[in-house]
């Protein structure tokens, strides 16, 4: 969104955009991932969930699977 931002702004080239939308997009989704992980285990624990196999495994679980769909979008639907 940035880099795509940054492209009709005219902050950055076309090409330095383009780079960021092809090669780093796998480092920066991982990030996010790992992101989303440790929030929903904060949420978790906001609802009152106090069971520390659920509170640890469950953004484990989801955390994981939404970085194979990355791999996977990543590795099948090249440019």
């Amino acid at each position: 969104m940035i880099s795509g931002y940054m492209i009709t702004k005219g902050f950055i080239d076309r090409y330095y955009g383009l780079l960021l939308h092809t090669e780093l997009d796998l480092p920066i989704m991982a990030l996010f991932t790992v992101h989303f992980g440790i929030n929903l285990k904060f949420i978790l624990a906001r609802w009152g969930i106090k069971n520390g196999v659920v509170v640890n495994l469950v953004p484990a679980i989801i955390g994981f699977s939404l970085f194979l769909f990355i791999l996977y979008l990543d590795q099948f639907f090249r440019l």
